[in-house]
Order: structure tokens, then C-alpha cells, then sequence
């Protein structure tokens, strides 16, 4: 296994930092608020917003970084995913075991639901990296050198897979299919393809864009349109359960490209706020894993009153501002506890400590 010379990509840790505020400020929405009050949370918009493009873009971020990547043996694959399993699923084994003992949730659905309990994200990450090694050592063995192209084929064959059994394996045992996350792997897989390709063949370089700024307006305009007008039919009706489907792979992909020509601009224009989304942009996967625990609907109980007066969705979004802020700072203080055990850092989040040398 080798990589190319490694280069840092601050914006990523940016686009990281982000991705992972707008999860919980979704997680909050959606439990602490909607489910409370027994509302229909497709109704808010900015849910269905954030929901659209955070765990895409952090799989497009991984994606962009596996640009390094190439296997020379079969035991380079295996070495790759031991790794990738000692930072994806170790914590698989701990904190989400803790939360189901603290919170009293059936184990059965931690392990075999189609969200895991929550903790679904590292699970089908895992699987996701599994599918595209896949695809790059048989690159390596098939593909001659001056054929580069053919790389675009192999690594899309698992892609292929996913679609063509998505409905057998359903019909066959709908908790394998759930157990897998089967349609999560489907909807986001091209996500991780694309990163790659944008970071193999240096896609988003001032070459081939030379003005970020019309980019950023022209994505996001087109993503507004694409997601909310009636003139597109399927666009208004945005079903967040659909994630099988690549209805919303063009608008997705537009605001996600927004959002990576604007963390590069947040350095120059904002250095201060650029600087602390890439610090948690570096922690975003401890973050993930613990603001489960602090979300407020597991110490809070709304009351009567509130539940019967409905207000605005874009009040509840207000609302969900102020939470967000708490839940990540607790989860932010739990952290910096942890990491003065090493070895219960590496139990609970997959890696040792970053060392402050670095």
C-alpha cells in the first residue's frame, strides 16, 4: 500500500467542522423538537436542507483524500481495512453499547436496525471503503497504466452492485437489508466516487474554475432551484427516506461544490471562524459519536402547553440554534476529559490523542 505525498487541505477540516454543526443541529431538530412534539419533521425546511448535503459531503471529503490511494497486493487491501476498522468500527463496540445502557434502547436495534440506534454513519463508512478498495486493487490488476480512464469503471462496478441487488436483498430478508444499511451504502457511494475522481484528476482547481465566486453563486442558486421550485416536479417533494435514489445527486453536488469554494474563502475573509471549524473539523468523528448523549430530549420533557400551540417551522429552527450551541459544547468539554485517558480516547474514538506537537 502506498500513498503520494501527503498535502493538508485545511478547508476540508472547514467543510468537516461544518458538516458536523449542521448534524447536530439536525439530530436536534428532528429529536429534540419534532419528535417531542409529535410533529411532522419533513415539514421543516431546514432539516430537509442540512439532511440533503452533511453526510454526503463528508463522504466526499474522504473520498477527495483516498486521491493518495493505490494497493500493490492483496494484503495491502487487508492492512487498509484493519486500519479503517480500527477508527470506524472500534467505537462501534463501546460508546453506542454505553448509550443503549444509559438510555435504556433495545439492543437489537443498535445492532441490526437500519440506523443502528443513531450510530449508523462509521458502520456503512466502513462498508463504503470496503466497496471502493475493492474496486482500486482490481484496478491495479486489471488496468494497464496507459488506460487510466478505466479506473472511472472499476471503481464504479460496486455502485452497480448496490443498485442491481437493492430489491432482491429487500425482498430476500428485509433486517440483512437493514443490518447492512444497504440503501444508505446506495445513496451515498457515489458521493465517495466523486470525491475521489475531483481529488484524482484535481477537478476544483482554479484551472478549471477561474472565478470561485460566480461558481458558488451559480451552485447555490441552482440547488435552491432545483430542491424548492414546482416547476421540477419531484424537487419540492423532497423525501429524506429516499436515499437509494440519485434524484438529488445534481443539486447535492452543487452545494456541495458551493461549500468547498466558500471554506477556501473563509480562510481569507474570516481566519478566526476558518481556523475554529478546522479544529473541529479534526474532532468531528469524537463529536459524532458523543452529542448523542446530550441531546435534550433524554432530560427535558415539553411540556403540555408548548405541544399545543404550534409555531412556525422556521421559529423551531430558531430555536434549535441555542440547543445546538450547548449540546456541542458539552460534547466538546466530554472530549478534552477523555483525552486525558489515551488509551479510553482510542476505546471511545478509534485513534490515540492527536499529540499537541502537531
Amino acid at each position: 500500500m502506498s500513498f503520494t505525498p501527503k498535502k493538508h487541505y485545511p478547508h476540508l477540516d472547514i467543510l468537516k467542522g461544518f458538516a458536523i454543526i449542521c448534524v447536530i443541529m439536525g439530530h436536534v431538530i428532528l429529536r429534540d423538537i419534532y419528535d417531542g412534539l409529535g410533529l411532522d419533521y419533513h415539514e421543516n425546511h431546514t432539516l430537509r436542507l442540512i439532511s440533503s448535503f452533511h453526510m454526503p459531503l463528508f463522504v466526499l471529503v474522504s473520498g477527495f483524500l483516498s486521491q493518495r490511494l493505490s494497493f500493490s497486493s492483496w494484503d495491502d487491501v487487508l492492512k487498509y481495512l484493519q486500519t479503517k476498522a480500527s477508527q470506524l468500527l472500534l467505537p462501534l463496540l463501546c460508546l453506542p453499547v454505553l448509550y443503549a445502557i444509559i438510555f435504556s434502547v433495545n439492543p437489537w436495534t443498535m445492532l441490526f436496525g437500519l440506523y443502528h440506534g443513531g450510530f449508523w454513519f462509521t458502520w456503512s463508512l466502513f462498508l463504503l471503503f470496503v466497496l471502493f478498495s475493492l474496486g482500486i486493487y482490481i484496478d491495479s490488476l486489471v488496468t494497464p497504466q496507459k488506460h487510466q480512464w478505466q479506473k472511472v469503471l472499476w471503481i464504479l462496478a460496486p455502485f452497480i452492485l448496490l443498485k442491481a441487488l437493492n430489491m432482491p436483498l429487500r425482498n430476500f430478508s428485509g433486517e440483512l437489508y437493514s443490518a447492512i444499511g444497504w440503501e444508505l451504502l446506495t445513496w451515498l457511494y457515489p458521493y465517495l466516487v466523486t470525491g475521489y475522481l475531483l481529488g484524482h484528476y484535481n477537478l476544483l482547481t482554479k484551472k478549471y474554475i477561474p472565478r470561485p465566486t460566480t461558481a458558488v453563486l451559480f451552485c447555490a442558486i441552482f440547488y435552491i432551484f432545483y430542491m424548492f421550485s414546482d416547476l421540477i416536479p419531484m424537487a419540492h417533494r423532497y423525501n429524506m427516506d429516499a436515499y437509494s435514489l440519485l434524484t438529488y445527486y445534481p443539486a447535492v453536488m452543487s452545494i456541495l461544490c458551493a461549500l468547498w469554494y466558500g471554506a477556501i474563502k473563509l480562510n481569507d475573509i474570516a481566519p478566526k471562524i476558518g481556523s475554529w471549524l478546522a479544529e473541529l473539523g479534526k474532532i468531528s468523528l469524537p463529536v459524532y459519536f458523543l452529542h448523542y448523549f446530550f441531546l435534550t430530549n433524554h432530560y427535558l420533557t415539553i411540556p403540555d402547553w408548548v405541544r399545543d400551540y404550534r409555531l412556525p417551522s422556521e421559529i423551531y429552527s430558531l430555536i434549535a440554534i441555542p440547543i445546538t450551541a450547548v449540546v456541542l459544547g458539552i460534547s466538546l468539554l466530554v472530549i478534552r476529559l477523555i483525552k486525558r485517558f489515551p488509551i479510553a480516547y482510542k476505546l471511545c474514538f478509534g485513534r490515540l490523542p492527536a499529540s499537541k506537537n502537531k
